[in-house]
């Protein structure tokens, strides 16, 4: 059984919390919280595989920035070659959960930007554009190609609803429009008897 790696960091809590509230890269924002979560653990140690599973992130991004914090620091870790600029970067365990995403109906992404936004997010990479670009093409073919969709939550419920009000209120409108055509034909029709009718035009007919 492996234990976990115990190694020290110098940084306080504190520093770390700022540097984290301070930084704008969300992929510097995500290396600082690994680290927060090591120095959390510093005195009993705790896995990698649990550090990744806290932060959110591939395991091998966790193991890597550990590294690299112990072999130069902070500034080491937070200056850590990314990669990303290759294709063969995406582990198969990557790729299984690409696969999945891009075969969901309700991934709600909405072109490869927001699928390369999605990817490095989520594994702490820095994939680019055109890596994933042609890496989903090759693999996946063209048709894997993300669509525009409907907006992830809607509520199917509610489009149902929706949908059933309109009819009823197509139906009701329908059976109301001829009934004021009706109302409508009626008051004209009054309307030219009363100019054609002696009794109406001029009150009450003379009796001879």
């Amino acid at each position: 059984m492996a234990y976990p790696k115990i190694f020290r960091i110098k940084e306080e809590l504190t520093a770390l919390r700022l540097a984290l509230r301070r930084t704008e890269s969300e992929l510097g924002r995500k290396r600082l919280r690994t680290l927060i979560i090591f120095k959390q653990h510093e005195d009993t140690g705790i896995s990698v595989r649990e550090v990744a599973r806290l932060a959110r992130i591939d395991r091998n991004s966790a193991m890597d920035w550990r590294n690299a914090y112990i072999e130069g620091g902070l500034s080491k870790m937070l200056a850590h070659e990314r990669g990303g600029n290759r294709a063969s970067v995406i582990t198969p365990g990557q790729r299984e959960v690409l696969q999945e995403r891009l075969h969901d109906a309700q991934n709600g992404l909405r072109g490869f930007k927001e699928l390369v936004t999605w990817f490095n997010e989520h594994f702490g990479t820095d994939v680019k554009y055109q890596t994933m670009n042609k890496f989903v093409k090759r693999n996946y073919g063209a048709s894997c190609k993300v669509a525009r969709k409907s907006h992830v939550k809607k509520d199917p419920l509610a489009v149902e609803a929706l949908k059933k009000t309109s009819r009823l209120s197509a139906r009701s409108g329908a059976r109301i429009r001829p009934l004021a055509a009706r109302v409508l034909t009626c008051t004209a029709r009054t309307r030219a008897g009363s100019a054609s009718s002696p009794a109406l035009a001029g009150g009450s007919p003379r009796v001879a």
